[in-house]
């Protein structure tokens, strides 16, 4: 056997996942991107286009059969995601965007090296090109190995989730998927589960990906809805009942669920009232509190919580007096 055929008998074999929504003027490129290696397989779930994403993709699969495509009503990103997850065969999976794209070379020496990883390493980080209209910025990575409580209190946890590879072993053990019911920080949410339940972490010195910042949805350049500002406080909430489920050290993520209370008040892009917001946040910070004592010591999360208790003494006030007048 020669060393080329050996190499290939070694290496993992990996599922590539496409959530496509209208994704027609761009999704050939993705796939085209995409190295020849039989090591892998691509699967594009089609949530409900109206365009000719289907179409685009059934023809490209005729050439390709490695392509399978997977049709089904608009349901969202993190459902498309998710039928990719119970559709892939793969020992490793990775997800895509339809506007981004690979580097077909350097994908290669990834699969390469995901099967070198000991088995104990459940999820590999990789770098990426964030391709901009003016120039593109390189977010490389150190290469090596590390205990999941590590690698976060380094700071080397990337939210997006075309950032990593992930073990199967490890999707199927903790049941792991995307929040349906969350429209946002749905990246955030699987990361931050996936590590939190693997006991290493590594990080593959390659520029895998090519996330385009060139095409921001127009959705970005709206006015968010009450459900689009809520999420990251939900996906805290959730991150929480995750961890308390599988009997996970939840101090592990406390600074991440911080982060995610931090977009909540960042938000100031909808409509949502002192009272919505109250109502959304209150709640979620006393039982936050309730499983993580210490994080009652973070003032930049007291000082708002005790501001919107405040603000809600002066409302009762004010309506208390008006009923007397």
């Amino acid at each position: 056997m020669d060393k080329k055929n050996s190499q290939v008998m070694n290496q993992p074999f990996i599922s590539i996942i496409i959530a496509a929504y209208n994704a027609a003027s761009f999704i050939s490129r993705l796939l085209k991107s995409i190295s020849d290696s039989s090591s892998l397989e691509i699967i594009v779930v089609n949530d409900g286009s109206s365009d000719s994403t289907a179409e685009i993709v059934s023809r490209m699969a005729l050439a390709d059969r490695r392509i399978r495509l997977v049709n089904q009503k608009n349901a969202g990103v993190s459902a498309a995601r998710n039928r990719g997850i119970l559709e892939a065969k793969g020992q490793w999976l990775m997800f895509a965007d339809a506007d981004d794209w690979f580097d077909s070379e350097q994908l290669d020496l990834l699969i390469e090296k995901l099967g070198l990883l000991d088995e104990n390493v459940a999820v590999a980080k990789f770098g990426v090109k964030h391709v901009f209209s003016e120039c593109t910025v390189c977010h490389d990575v150190k290469e090596q190995v590390l205990p999941t409580e590590e690698f976060l209190d380094k700071g080397l946890f990337m939210e997006a989730s075309w950032n990593y590879a992930f073990r199967r072993e490890l999707i199927n053990k903790f049941d792991l998927c995307f929040p349906e019911g969350i429209t946002n920080t749905e990246d955030q949410n699987f990361n931050l589960k996936a590590i939190a339940a693997s006991g290493k972490i590594a990080s593959i010195n390659l520029m895998v990906y090519h996330y385009n910042k060139t095409n921001e949805s127009s959705a970005s350049q709206k006015k968010h809805k009450k459900e689009w500002t809520e999420a990251p406080v939900l996906s805290a909430l959730d991150l929480l009942d995750f961890c308390q489920k599988w009997q996970l050290p939840v101090g592990l993520i406390k600074g991440n669920i911080a982060h995610l209370l931090c977009q909540f008040f960042e938000d100031r892009s909808s409509d949502i009232t002192l009272k919505e917001r109250r109502n959304i946040y209150c709640p979620a910070y006393l039982k936050i509190c309730k499983v993580l004592p210490s994080f009652s010591q973070y003032k930049k999360f007291v000082i708002p919580y005790y501001c919107m208790l405040l603000g809600r003494l002066l409302f009762d006030t004010k309506n208390y007096i008006k009923r007397f007048l």
